[in-house]
């Protein structure tokens, strides 16, 4: 399992995290000079951005995402395609066209598609596809269609036959229960936003939390000795830090027991 975390800026956490796994979008960064690479930005994950793009009532011109992708190729991990959450057969011309210039993006299935468009890149033996569409859609929504996903995606052992990632996956329990192959998440980003902290056990919130517990202040203590809990109640930036923390502790166990899928009821699509 990867977790790619979507967030504005790396600079707040170098000294404090080890690596991290970043998750940008061509839209918000397409006049960079260069995607960066390094020790710490271990993992570079290019999304289009054609979401934002959409809400912003912008075009992303296809042409000039595949010449950014061709010119960062070296520092990217990977990248998805040009994807129109409204217009599948756009979907598929935008695959078709950086396939045919060399390239070899991700393709994308979004929640409420014809199911045959999964099927198909099952077929076409992709090694690696994303769902996306996901992220208005209610978790009581998304868990039969997410059936329906990982019953065609899974072997009868349980046991995915292709990477998946999934976008914008930040459900504890959608994670813990298919077998993802990565996902990104604005998660931590946008719980230190809001003063939370997470934990194993769920999330601790310092701004509405007048009175933090004597097992949370030990938490705090045993995990992050480094921050007061006066300081992670004031400072977004050091609740940012622990959150990605947690993050890569749901990475690293999720990576050493994977989800196995077994077929489920509830195959509503």
């Amino acid at each position: 399992m990867k977790i790619y975390s979507v967030i504005p800026s790396e600079k707040p956490l170098r000294g404090y995290i080890n690596s991290i796994r970043m998750l940008k979008s061509y839209f918000y960064i397409k006049n960079w000079k260069q995607i960066p690479r390094d020790d710490f930005i271990i993992d570079f994950f290019l999304d289009s951005g054609a979401f934002s793009a959409w809400a912003k009532k912008k075009i992303i011109n296809i042409e000039e995402y595949a010449e950014f992708i061709k010119k960062n190729e070296n520092n990217l991990t990977c990248y998805a395609n040009l994807d129109d959450i409204s217009d599948p057969h756009k979907t598929q011309s935008n695959q078709d066209y950086l396939e045919s210039i060399g390239l070899n993006p991700i393709p994308v299935y979004h929640y409420g598609e014809p199911k045959d468009i999964l099927e198909s890149f099952l077929e076409k033996g992709y090694e690696y596809i994303a769902l996306g569409g996901m992220v208005p859609i209610s978790t009581e929504q998304l868990i039969p269609w997410l059936n329906m996903c990982f019953n065609r995606i899974c072997n009868e052992r349980g046991y995915p036959k292709t990477k998946i990632h999934g976008f914008g996956m930040t459900t504890r329990l959608l994670i813990k229960t298919y077998p993802w192959y990565s996902i990104d998440s604005t998660s931590s980003i946008m719980g230190a936003a809001m003063g939370r902290v997470y934990t194993e056990t769920g999330e601790l919130d310092l701004a509405r939390k007048t009175i933090i517990s004597e097992a949370d202040k030990k938490y705090i203590q045993e995990n992050f000795p480094e921050f007061t809990l006066q300081q992670l109640k004031e400072e977004y930036k050091k609740r940012l830090i622990c959150n990605i923390r947690y993050m890569y502790k749901l990475e690293k166990e999720l990576t050493e027991n994977p989800p196995i899928f077994f077929n489920k009821q509830g195959e509503l699509f």
